[in-house]
This record gives C-alpha cells, sequence and structure tokens, in this order.
C-alpha cells in the first residue's frame, strides 16, 4: 500500500486500524530498514 502511494489514513481505513498504528508499524519498518521516510522505502521495495 506504501508503494501505491496511500496515506496513511488510507492504509489505515483498509486495515481496520488506527491512523497512529500504521504509523507505529512504517517508523519500525523504516527504522530496520535503514531509511529516513516513505520515499527512500518505496525505492528499496522496487529494487
Amino acid at each position: 500500500m506504501i508503494l501505491q502511494g496511500y496515506s496513511y489514513s488510507q492504509i489505515a481505513e483498509q486495515l481496520f486500524v488506527t491512523p497512529n498504528t500504521v504509523k507505529y508499524h512504517v517508523r519500525n519498518i523504516l527504522r530496520k530498514t535503514g531509511v529516513n521516510n516513505r520515499y527512500e522505502l518505496c525505492i528499496i521495495l522496487r529494487e
């Protein structure tokens, strides 16, 4: 969903969670992959 450009709110709506839950998990993914933002994450995911 991040690759498709969905916002935190849109992702949350699809997954039936709060936007803060989505932010929390995305932040953990960013930390674990060593990137600084969603744009950099998308670049890595497309490789």
